[in-house]
């Protein structure tokens, strides 16, 4: 199915939920089923089904041809992200660190934050994104050691049950347990 159908498919199903609901339409809601079916097609979600190679023709590698980068941590950090809970579909956003020990190969810097979007949009469990955008990072850069922190702020958590503002923190690990106490050392620093 391609976009403009699955948007027209969406806003249908939008509408029925409206009126499901007893929503009165009025002048500044009555494109929000429309709204909604782009924001979650095109944005939200564009890369629930999306296949890693799109995102393999972004990401740039160099030859680690630099001394200092052959034992000291390369280190990214409070990557701005949103994403969708898959359990609600409401959003959580928050920071992603980081931080590696290359090998043979470095990664662009700007590439990073692309990698952690690309992971991004699509509903998902925040333990699965830190994950997915790991094992990426471990597959693409074959590091001597890569670490990724997720924190992150759940709207499903502040709007509704528990109605709780907390943070919740996730990681991934590749290399050792020195490795990665010197990694959250530096992410502090």
């Amino acid at each position: 199915m391609n976009k403009k159908t699955k948007i027209s498919e969406i806003k249908k199903h939008l509408e029925a939920i409206s009126d499901i609901l007893g929503i009165e339409e009025t002048e500044s809601n009555k494109d929000t089923p429309s709204r909604i079916a782009r924001m979650w097609v095109n944005e939200l979600f564009e890369n629930h089904n999306r296949d890693r190679e799109e995102l393999d023709k972004v990401v740039t590698l160099f030859e680690n041809n630099y001394d200092d980068y052959s034992e000291e941590f390369v280190i990214m950090k409070d990557i701005k992200f949103n994403s969708m809970c898959e359990h609600h579909w409401m959003p959580f956003f928050g920071t992603v660190n980081v931080g590696y020990i290359p090998d043979k190969t470095i990664i662009g810097l700007s590439k990073i934050p692309r990698v952690v979007r690309f992971f991004s949009r699509k509903p998902q469990l925040q333990e699965n994104l830190t994950k997915e955008i790991g094992e990426y990072l471990v597959e693409t850069l074959h590091p001597k050691a890569l670490f990724v922190t997720v924190e992150a702020t759940h709207t499903c958590v502040m709007c509704r049950g528990a109605e709780s503002e907390c943070t919740t923190k996730t990681k991934f690990c590749f290399g050792g347990n020195e490795s990665y106490k010197e990694f959250l050392a530096l992410c502090k620093g």
